[in-house]
């Protein structure tokens, strides 16, 4: 696996999409955990156990050998173990940071912009003025 940094971001993919989900764009580490640890943000034996079917069969199959991962994806945190991401498809996630301002926007409008940004996998901070 790729030496992943705290506080950066990343792209990638992960072994069973449809269990662990599909949008890792621009996720923000932001611990490295071990699996003590890990188990107070997620219920890591159960996703291991809907994951494990689709690791490479020579995947280790203790959990406490693992390293895991808490990104930030939006507003969502989001525990991974090691062995769940795909090492060939880690990549620092690169983009700028943007101010941009909505003139004259209804509450409703706000919500539906919110959950398209989040749908890009677009970290945002909406304040009113």
């Amino acid at each position: 696996m790729t030496v992943l940094s705290v506080n950066t971001r990343y792209n990638f993919s992960v072994h069973a999409p449809s269990i662990l989900g599909s949008n890792f764009r621009n996720a923000e580490l932001m611990a490295e955990l071990n699996y003590r640890t890990a188990l107070k943000f997620g219920d890591v034996v159960l996703r291991h156990r809907q994951v494990y079917p689709y690791l490479p069969a020579d995947t280790e199959s203790d959990l406490t050998k693992y390293n895991y991962y808490l990104f930030k994806i939006g507003d969502k945190e989001v525990v991974l173990a090691d062995v769940w991401i795909l090492p060939e498809t880690v990549e620092v996630a690169v983009g700028g940071t943007y101010t941009v301002r909505l003139l004259g926007v209804a509450e409703p409008q706000v919500n539906m912009i919110r959950e398209q940004l989040r749908l890009l996998g677009i970290s945002f901070e909406i304040a009113q003025l």
